[in-house]
């Protein structure tokens, strides 16, 4: 927690204007408006559409760029934090289809590790969280053969099975990972 705030602070003092007026402001009196990372989540969102339209892995990259820096600006309390980084974990999942590459998968997870610390147990979207979590874990076993990925994709899709309601429908799409 004390990592974050440290780069929570950084991030906020590279927003503070370099006009004179402000540079006596502490951190706390230039904490990022919505609209700050509002704006990289516009412009991932713009980089994105074009990936899926044109198939340039570039835009890929771009799309996830900005939505890292507007995820540094969220606060942990904000609630959008958690599904701007369960949203970064699909886009970069996308990435790791076509590269395959440890690293991306390896991101994948933390965004999604986060996601799912971030939520509540009481949001219904916890379930989701978890599962996606345990879904990927399950990829990067497959791929990398890693037996602590095999065993905490079954912890985490446990978990997932039971906070998910009895009828919910993806309740059986979590046991039949299992």
């Amino acid at each position: 927690a004390a990592n974050r705030s440290v780069t929570f602070v950084s991030s906020s003092l590279q927003y503070m204007s370099s006009d004179t007026s402000t540079q006596d402001m502490s951190p706390v009196d230039h904490l990022p408006r919505e609209s700050e990372w509002q704006s990289f989540l516009d412009s991932g969102d713009t980089s994105l559409e074009r990936y899926r339209r044109r198939g340039d892995l570039a835009d890929l990259d771009t799309a996830i760029a900005s939505y890292r820096s507007a995820i540094g600006l969220i606060p942990d309390d904000n609630s959008n934090k958690a599904s701007q980084l369960d949203n970064l974990s699909v886009v970069v999942y996308a990435r790791f289809q076509r590269s395959e590459d440890r690293t991306d998968i390896d991101n994948v997870i933390a965004a999604a590790l986060e996601a799912a610390r971030l939520t509540p147990e009481s949001d219904p979207e916890k379930h989701m969280r978890l599962g996606n979590l345990g879904s990927t874990l399950w990829v990067r076993f497959k791929r990398f053969g890693d037996p602590a990925d095999l065993e905490s994709a079954l912890v985490v899709t446990r978990r997932a099975v039971n906070v998910t309601a009895d009828r919910h429908p993806t309740k059986l799409r979590w046991l039949s990972d299992l």
